[in-house]
């Protein structure tokens, strides 16, 4: 993990949608200001606490602040990491709301975090991409892209390249290509590794395959994934991180490789991996 670096301008994401951003928000604001510290805000947030002159797209935050403070679940966080974080700009993630990874601290936790912060006496965790092209356009995910059946009820067949090498026909509901970051997401529902994130790897997790034999693998991070699409029996899509959705029909090919930048999220708590592992995943836990 590296070390971090005294950080005096922020920029603020947050779920509008969530009660509590109402009131943290505001709260996060007035402790930027009286240290005399910049911020921006994404500006969906205006209509909750105003600040219109400092609101911009989130895409167009990265050239005016030096870390952003993301509050709200996984998906607040990815969608942030997609629009900013590959510009290396560093993300706290702050949780509100339910189960979640990629957060690192509590609201509670955050005056002392951003003091922390405001030292630079902080981590900085790196974690891969994956960049996926499809109809000559690029496509960023943190944790994973996934090629599914959607609603349909039959099953696809998908013919799997790994560095241009024939592997095998997936006859499946579908296929997760994730990264190490991605490996406790979907990846993990359907019986995916747990891969720690430093590492620089691929997580290949077929859903429901017809054949059990056919199981997850993990392969190089430097390896190509090419999957085509050789029997679609319905609707067929591609999704990006659980939030950008594409249709896909027979034929079609889906190129996966690792992204050319990277994501930085700050860790400033005291709480290792394996602390988180054990609380989401209640490890040990019995039931009385």
């Amino acid at each position: 993990m590296k070390e971090g670096y005294p950080i005096t301008s922020f920029g603020i994401v947050a779920n509008p949608h969530k009660d509590e951003t109402k009131r943290i928000v505001p709260e996060l604001i007035r402790w930027i200001e009286e240290r005399d510290l910049s911020f921006a805000l994404s500006e969906e947030l205006v209509p909750l606490v105003g600040y219109k002159e400092k609101s911009y797209p989130v895409p167009d935050l990265h050239d005016k602040i030096e870390a952003l403070i993301a509050l709200g679940g996984d998906g607040t966080i990815l969608a942030a990491a997609r629009a900013i974080g590959v510009d290396n700009v560093p993300i706290l993630g702050v949780k509100v709301g339910g189960l979640g990874f990629l957060a690192d601290i509590t609201p509670d936790e955050l005056p002392q975090t951003l003091d922390k912060v405001k030292a630079g006496r902080y981590g900085l965790s790196e974690r891969m991409t994956l960049e996926t092209i499809f109809n000559a356009k690029a496509y960023v995910a943190l944790n994973d892209i996934v090629i599914d059946k959607g609603a349909s009820p039959r099953i696809l067949d998908l013919s799997i390249r790994i560095g241009g090498k024939f592997v095998n026909t997936s006859t499946a509901d579908g296929l997760i290509i994730a990264t190490p970051t991605g490996s406790t997401a979907y990846s993990l529902s359907v019986g995916g590794p747990i891969v720690h994130p430093r590492m620089e790897a691929i997580i290949l997790s077929p859903i429901c395959p017809h054949v059990l034999a056919n199981r997850p693998m993990i392969v190089a991070g430097d390896e190509t994934i090419e999957v085509t699409i050789e029997t679609a029996r319905g609707d067929v899509k591609l999704t990006v991180d659980g939030q950008i959705n594409y249709a896909l029909q027979q034929g079609d090919s889906v190129i996966v490789r690792k992204g050319s930048s990277s994501v930085k999220l700050v860790r400033a708590s005291s709480r290792t991996y394996y602390d988180v592992l054990r609380a989401k995943l209640k490890w040990g836990v019995r039931e009385g």
